[in-house]
């Protein structure tokens, strides 16, 4: 009788957390599709098994049920006038209201972009785009492209990025460790020194070791959630990337002797956005 009684009591606790397991990465017009499907397959591995990682599209996020189950919202690479396109004020609002009651959010590339107050992209060039944009989370105007002009036909503008990471401990706050790395970029951002206000605090995870205060992965609180905004694309290994493409082949083998700090940075990541990895860590 005592454990019936026990089983009572506990199911609600035990079904909010199964509940709340879900990890969506969206997929739908502005989403590149490469970017896309190297997430969801690297996100299975990195994760513990009990997330089930989906992509969502834009009329799924406006309707915004799955919110109620979403341990992670992820914006992939691609380009975020095309977000802003097809999720509209509607669709950000939900990602808005998510994050603001508890929820993450993780923005990567043009999703990174996407997430703050305003941005300047290829300032005075032929593909410029700036304004302000939706959502907001990080406070301040992000900038890029950081290296080379961002080509669309072709990836001459992408770099294996000199990135000092930093460890920082999910729960004290306190670094534990910086290392230097090698992370895949292509046309991503940097962000102004962060900022704090009453309710957003924003801090520094990685920068671009050869550009003097530019913010290269940066995390804020925001409200009760938590956002991690990166313009370096930490998901793509040397493995990853095309050997017959020439500005490719290049970068594969910068990024060869990084891959255990890439995917240890990554894992860390996640760790601050509040979700269990399969692997073990210092952190």
């Amino acid at each position: 009788m005592q454990s019936a009684v026990f089983l009572i009591l506990c199911f609600p606790a035990i079904l909010c957390q199964t509940l709340n397991r879900h990890v969506y990465v969206y997929n739908g017009y502005g989403s590149d599709k490469i970017h896309v499907s190297r997430l969801v397959e690297h996100l299975r591995v990195r994760l513990d098994a009990s997330y089930d990682v989906a992509t969502i599209g834009a009329n799924a996020v406006k309707a915004g049920a799955w919110a109620k189950d979403a341990a992670l919202f992820m914006m992939p690479g691609g380009f975020d006038l095309g977000f802003i396109e097809s999720l509209g004020d509607e669709g950000a609002e939900e990602i808005k209201k998510y994050v603001r009651e508890g929820g993450s959010y993780l923005g990567q590339g043009a999703g990174s972009y996407f997430a703050c107050d305003s941005i300047q992209f290829d300032i005075n060039g032929t593909d410029e785009v700036v304004g302000d944009r939706p959502l907001k989370f990080y406070p301040g105007i992000c900038s890029g492209p950081v290296y080379a002009p961002y080509h669309y036909n072709d990836y001459s503008g992408a770099r294996a990025a000199p990135i000092d990471f930093e460890f920082i401990s999910p729960t004290t706050g306190d670094e534990e460790e910086s290392i230097n790395m090698r992370a895949y970029y292509n046309g991503g951002n940097t962000f102004q020194l962060p900022i704090d206000n009453e309710n957003r605090t924003c801090v520094t995870l990685g920068s671009y070791t050869e550009r003097i205060d530019n913010p290269a992965i940066v995390k804020c609180n925001i409200y009760d959630g938590i956002t991690v905004l990166a313009g370096v694309e930490m998901q793509f290994g040397s493995t990853h990337l095309d050997s017959n493409d020439h500005f490719l082949s290049v970068i594969k083998q910068q990024l060869k002797p990084y891959e255990s700090s890439r995917l240890r940075a990554y894992d860390s990541i996640l760790r601050h956005l509040g979700l269990t990895t399969r692997f073990a860590s210092a952190l």
